[in-house]
């Protein structure tokens, strides 16, 4: 998935080599990535991606509404988190 402007996602499945992709933004407000408002599970037979090609920051939901969980399975890449 790919996006130009802020985008609430709710709980999220990246699966072997899946990428969600934070391109230029129309949005000059605060928030201009996505924000991660549910948990992000990863897994599959190959590594996935969240990447922000715009150098905005992705958003993730606050401590007191409950956080975001990473939940990374094993895929067999050897890259780093």
């Amino acid at each position: 998935m790919s996006s130009t402007a802020y985008n609430a996602i709710g709980h999220i499945n990246l699966n072997s080599g899946a990428s969600l992709i934070t391109n230029s933004t129309t949005n000059n407000g605060s928030y201009q990535g996505y924000q991660f408002i549910g948990n992000v599970t990863v897994g599959g037979t190959s590594g996935s991606s969240i990447i922000s090609s715009n150098n905005q920051p992705n958003e993730l939901l606050g401590a007191s509404a409950g956080g975001t969980t990473f939940n990374v399975a094993t895929t067999g890449e050897a890259v780093p988190i």
